[in-house]
């Protein structure tokens, strides 16, 4: 239950519903936590992170993110250790937007790099788009361009195939919908000819 409360989260917030994420994702985080599942619950907290961020909790989202570093770097999670740096680098991106703290900037570049250079050894590639992402998202907040956004688009263009549908499902159900109409058509012609 607590995998399918946490891909339901993960849905909803993919989806931009904070709501729907904050009634799943903590009730996954506290199933692994109240079973001790550390891997699981160091991959479900930039999650619920990114949703406490999207309502506005920087600080909430900072702990959680704290504490899936806390899990996964001394167990050598790395993909759960990537994503929860380079959630911390977005964290930051937000923080110094939100209060001017050139700081956090800096910060979130650490926490960047590293999150590239662990994806980057490893051969994670989604990760280390991730990684070039946040970077970006610094690049915005400090209202520079040092070129991160492009990696990340040439990397993604590396990743996802040209003429990749973007949404098969909507594909299937517009080709169904289409199929039935022909079908019904089909179905009033021949009445027609009786």
């Amino acid at each position: 239950m607590a995998r399918c409360d946490q891909i339901l989260g993960g849905l909803a917030l993919a989806a931009g519903d904070a709501v729907t994420a904050g009634a799943h994702l903590p009730a996954a985080v506290a199933a692994f936590r109240d079973g001790d599942y550390l891997t699981e619950l160091a991959e479900a907290l930039p999650a619920l992170a990114a949703c406490a961020q999207a309502t506005g909790d920087l600080d909430a989202a900072e702990l959680h993110l704290a504490e899936a570093i806390t899990i996964a770097a001394p167990r050598a999670l790395i993909p759960a250790h990537a994503t929860a740096l380079a959630a911390r680098a977005r964290l930051r991106a937000a923080q110094a937007t939100a209060t001017g703290n050139t700081d956090a900037l800096a910060q979130g570049r650490d926490a960047a790099d590293a999150a590239l250079r662990l994806a980057a050894r490893h051969q994670l590639a989604w990760h280390e788009y991730d990684a070039l992402r946040a970077h970006a998202e610094l690049d915005q907040a400090e209202g520079v361009n040092q070129g991160w956004a492009v990696k990340a688009e040439a990397l993604y263009k590396r990743l996802v195939p040209p003429g990749l549908d973007p949404d098969p499902l909507a594909t299937v159900e517009r080709l169904v919908d289409e199929q039935k109409a022909a079908e019904q058509a089909d179905d009033g012609e021949d009445e027609g000819d009786d």
